[in-house]
């Protein structure tokens, strides 16, 4: 469903928030969920009308499992780039039973990263720039995102975020 123009919740299962932008020149995707429920991540992409290589970047909030099991099923899947801050990059190798095996009823298909967010870099895709905030607490490199949209029905400009540390819908 739809959360902000150009903003749609696409997690499939309620506990856990997935985010998909339509930026313009294609898509961006904030989290991944985790493998069990990742059908219920593509049929919900899909569902908005989206083809799964619509998806070109696949940014991490941050390294626990519910928001990164299945970004290597995802980066294969659609041929994303996916990036993370490197703070929870190292945390998520150096402990990973704090992050991706800290629940083991799930699983985490393995991934690598294509690059790191950078507060003063935003990362863009077509028309859509978002801000990161490196905002620690709830993971070592949790990291919030900012972008703007724009209604359609009056032109009035909105600010978007998401802290990457929260799971409520």
């Amino acid at each position: 469903f739809q959360v902000a123009p150009r903003t749609y919740y696409v997690a499939g299962q309620s506990w856990v928030g997935c985010y998909l932008i339509d930026t313009g020149a294609g898509c961006m995707l904030i989290d991944a969920g985790v493998v069990e429920t990742s059908a219920l991540l593509v049929a919900s992409i899909c569902e908005l009308g989206y083809a799964l290589e619509d998806i070109k970047l696949i940014l991490i909030s941050h390294a626990h499992v519910d928001h990164c099991g299945a970004a290597g099923l995802m980066r294969h899947l659609t041929g994303a780039r996916v990036i993370m801050s490197r703070e929870d990059y190292e945390f998520m190798h150096a402990c990973p039973q704090e992050t991706i095996s800290i629940d083991p009823r799930l699983r985490v298909q393995p991934f690598e990263v294509d690059g790191f967010f950078a507060d003063d870099a935003p990362v863009t895709l077509g028309e859509v720039s978002v801000r990161t905030l490196l905002t620690p607490g709830h993971t070592c490199g949790c990291t919030s995102f900012f972008w703007d949209v724009e209604n359609p029905a009056d032109g009035a400009r909105y600010t978007v975020g998401m802290h990457g540390g929260v799971g409520v819908n």
